[in-house]
């Protein structure tokens, strides 16, 4: 890793020379240098030779900064004469066969140890934040959703904190649902479009017929609990028709709910897209003259943080729309 990091956190270092007299230059941000120490193509100084110098200047023991890093004391003196002639200067003085840190010394350790600091900081804040888990309410039930988490966890060994069951949307950092007033101020994009369609046994000789929803939901109808998307979109549609609700089973797991029908002991609600998937073989769509509706789903997020950022990232990369 190059000293380059290292310019763009803290305040660089440089020497010139006019008329004989030494001119400290103490610059943030972007680093240049003026005068004759000024080269094409940057300094090639790097972190390791920082270290030393770093340790050395605490020390001002060559033997002792040698011993720490287990590398023969030629490697430390090399490496800060090699930072000395870079910026044209000396970091020590030498009498006795002992060094003192010098006044040009003073000014760089002070600046290599802001760096140091600053960088061992950002590592730490990114090593937390990789450890913390994503917190999602997926309000839109789908394997597909399920398998888009998974894909990413696996890529980037993130962890997770999955809910899907009707809960306040504080404290979540991404919410998967249709479009709602609550989440005003929230930010969002479109996930996917979804035709939803009405399911039946493959079994229960439904799909030879064309019906109206008002003549199936007297069959009965299998569904999640308050305040899924499809017992939302069940009720809204019951009030449309002028129907009661008619819930045979109400399920709050998957796996259950489709045996359940497949059973043929009720109709559901869900997207024609996952009639794909190897799980729903067993059922088919069925022929409604007065029901085609199609649901948006949302990814909303209000928390600025990079591990949220790149999650929502993945899933736009992945719409279906």
């Amino acid at each position: 890793m190059m000293i380059y990091l290292f310019y763009n956190i803290i305040i660089a270092y440089g020497l010139t020379k006019r008329n004989n007299q030494k001119r400290y230059i103490a610059l943030s941000k972007n680093v240049w240098y003026n005068g004759y120490i000024r080269r094409k193509g940057g300094y090639s100084m790097n972190l390791r030779e920082l270290e030393y110098f770093y340790e050395t200047a605490q020390t001002q023991n060559i033997s002792r900064t040698a011993e720490k890093f287990l590398v023969p004391a030629s490697t430390v003196s090399t490496a800060i004469k090699k930072l000395e002639k870079e910026l044209g200067t000396t970091f020590f003085d030498r009498k006795s066969n002992r060094i003192f840190l010098n006044a040009d010394g003073e000014i760089f350790f002070e600046r290599v140890a802001a760096a140091r600091n600053a960088l061992q900081s950002g590592i730490e804040l990114v090593k937390d934040e990789k450890k913390r888990p994503i917190k999602v309410l997926c309000r839109a039930r789908s394997k597909w959703i399920t398998d888009l988490i998974i894909e990413y966890k696996r890529m980037h060994d993130t962890d997770f904190i999955v809910s899907s069951v009707n809960e306040d949307v504080r404290g979540y950092d991404v919410v998967i649902d249709e479009d709602s007033p609550q989440y005003k101020g929230w930010k969002r994009f479109l996930l996917s479009r979804e035709e939803i369609c009405i399911k039946a046994s493959a079994k229960s000789g439904l799909a030879a017929r064309k019906m109206t929803f008002g003549q199936l939901n007297r069959i009965g109808f299998i569904l999640y609990g308050e305040g899924s998307r499809m017992r939302n979109l069940y009720k809204e549609t019951c009030l449309a028709e002028r129907c009661d609700e008619n819930i045979v089973v109400e399920c709050g797991d998957r796996t259950c709910l489709l045996e359940y029908v497949k059973a043929g002991m009720g109709l559901t609600l869900g997207s024609v897209r996952s009639l794909e998937e190897k799980e729903q073989a067993e059922l088919v769509k069925l022929d409604v003259s007065d029901f085609c509706p199609i649901q948006s789903v949302y990814v909303f997020s209000t928390k600025e943080n990079r591990g949220t950022a790149a999650f929502c990232s993945f899933l736009y990369s992945k719409r279906k729309i």
